[in-house]
C-alpha cells in the first residue's frame, strides 16, 4: 500500500492518482478526500510506522 501526507498533515492511504488529484482514505477506513499532487508528501518514517500500526487488524501479531 502507498501512503501520502497531505498539506494539514493527513496521513492517507493513496485510493486513486487520476491526472493531477489524489484520493487518499485515513488509515484504518474512513470517508475519502482528493488533494492535488502539490499538496501531497511521501511520509517520514514515523508516519510510515504509524501507519503500519493503524493499518493492522487488532489482534494480529
Amino acid at each position: 500500500m502507498a501512503y501520502k501526507v497531505d498539506h494539514l498533515g493527513r496521513l492517507g492511504e493513496v485510493v486513486e492518482e487520476l491526472g493531477d488529484t489524489v484520493r487518499l482514505r485515513p488509515v484504518g477506513g474512513g470517508a475519502a478526500w482528493e488533494v492535488t499532487r502539490g499538496q501531497v508528501r511521501e511520509p517520514n518514517a514515523a508516519e510510515r510506522a504509524r501507519a503500519r500500526v493503524l493499518s493492522r487488524p487488532v489482534g494480529e501479531s
